[in-house]
């Protein structure tokens, strides 16, 4: 009863700061960012006090309590009778494929490595203290946990068992499933940027027809819970394409900060965001991106950086990866790595019962070529990015690899979806097209 409480406070005062920030939204752009947004700065806020004067997570609630007031300003405006059997089909299809991941993540005992070493754990670890401390640190670096890991998914575990009183295995895998129901809803609002009702369901069909989306979300890792973050980074970035305004900024900022505060790879990622913005100013004579989008983003990246680095540098913890880049003796040595790197990500991709055609879809979409605002630069840089990784890394590459190119892969999904929800639009074309023509009269 009482996390009940504590979920309907995180969803309804993420849902007034996601309508504060877009007015004119549609309700499902807002239901979407809503409990990914109030549950991350929940935890966020939540750390900062507690290890200023050992706060109650109360004092939290307290700071977001003025939005949960603005929800009942929020107006429905939908008409049942635009809707099709079409939509209804798929609707129902989306509804019994999500609900029994939804069932499978909330259900079924935490048994994965990572979901309990790395992050349930972490988070009754400071339940139980009320803050982080120099001793948990110093035993997560000992046993080899991560240490260093950014603090966003424990922190929000343990905001929920504070606040509730006790720990909860199942309150806390209700925090996935969570994630999970609003990711497809960020999906669905990127693709209705450009498709109608039951063109942008049916891209979130086939979102959810992957295997790996379903076998990701039930790890109830942190690999989820980034997915989401990045997805709505995305959205946020090319929603102020088409709708310019200061809010989506504001909540752009606030993603790439969340990103970076989830896990390593989010603060990376972070520093890829602007890609499709600075492929638009050199491709446009006009103002296609304005400074307050960059500005955002920036901002985003240094506080998600600090987030990061503080803690870090507080509590003395270390990563695996201290020791730095891997120094490859040679050309053919490194020629070598980087063709066994290649391999196994191939192989990964080529797995049709994991993946089913994903990774043939960009090539269908450079073939495609409408891509106006550069989202194929954002992607393959992301996958590049990986590729590095596993290439300089100083552990056994194929063992970091084997046990989590699938998990990283599905961070790069996002980008691909909304590529390829842009690419497909026919009102994408047009555009396209025009200011091709545009520039081409410059």
């Amino acid at each position: 009863m009482i996390a009940g409480l504590a979920f309907t406070w995180l969803f309804l005062t993420g849902l007034g700061m996601a309508h504060l920030a877009l007015p004119q939204g549609r309700l499902a752009e807002k239901l979407g960012l809503a409990f990914p947004l109030s549950a991350g700065l929940h935890g966020l806020a939540y750390f900062i006090l507690a290890q200023l004067w050992n706060a109650s997570p109360l004092w939290s609630a307290v700071i977001f309590a003025p939005f949960a007031f603005v929800c009942p300003l929020i107006k429905v405006h939908r008409d049942l009778r635009n809707w099709s059997w079409r939509d209804a089909l798929v609707v129902i299809f989306v509804s019994l494929a999500a609900l029994q991941v939804v069932v499978h993540i909330v259900v079924t005992p935490a048994s994965e490595w990572d979901s309990v070493a790395l992050w349930l754990l972490k988070g009754k670890a400071i339940a139980a203290e009320g803050k982080l401390t120099p001793e948990l640190v110093s035993w997560l670096a000992r046993e080899g946990l991560h240490s260093a890991y950014p603090w966003n998914v424990p922190m929000m575990i343990a905001w929920v068992a504070r606040i509730t009183g006790q720990f909860s295995e199942t309150a806390s895998k209700t925090i996935y499933a969570a994630h999970f129901c609003s990711l497809l809803l960020i999906l669905y609002s990127l693709a209705r940027l450009r498709w109608e009702r039951t063109g942008a369901l049916t891209l979130v069909a086939a979102y959810l027809a992957i295997p790996m989306v379903a076998e990701i979300a039930g790890y109830r890792n942190a690999d989820m819970i980034l997915e989401t973050l990045i997805a709505a980074a995305i959205f946020l970035l090319l929603r102020h394409q088409i709708h310019p305004g200061r809010g989506t900024i504001i909540l752009l900022a606030a993603m790439v900060l969340l990103c970076s505060w989830t896990k390593m790879e989010g603060l990376v990622f972070s520093g890829l965001v602007l890609l499709p913005g600075l492929y638009m100013l050199s491709v446009s004579s006009q103002r296609a991106v304005d400074k307050w989008l960059f500005t955002g983003a920036l901002m985003g990246l240094v506080l998600g950086f600090l987030a990061f680095w503080l803690p870090k540098e507080l509590f003395g913890a270390t990563t695996w990866f201290s020791a730095g880049p891997i120094r490859v003796p040679g050309i053919p040595a490194a020629l070598h790595r980087a063709s066994g790197v290649a391999r196994v990500m191939l192989n990964e991709m080529i797995e049709v019962p994991k993946w089913n055609l994903t990774w043939a879809l960009p090539f269908a979409l450079l073939w495609k070529g409408h891509d106006r605002y550069g989202l194929k630069f954002l992607f393959f840089a992301h996958v590049a990015l990986y590729f590095a990784v596993y290439f300089f890394t100083p552990l056994d590459w194929v063992w970091q690899m084997r046990t989590s190119l699938s998990r990283v892969l599905v961070h790069t999904i996002p980008a691909l979806f909304a590529w390829s929800a842009f690419a497909f639009s026919s009102e994408e074309a047009r555009e396209s097209q025009a200011l091709a023509a545009g520039i081409g009269r410059e």
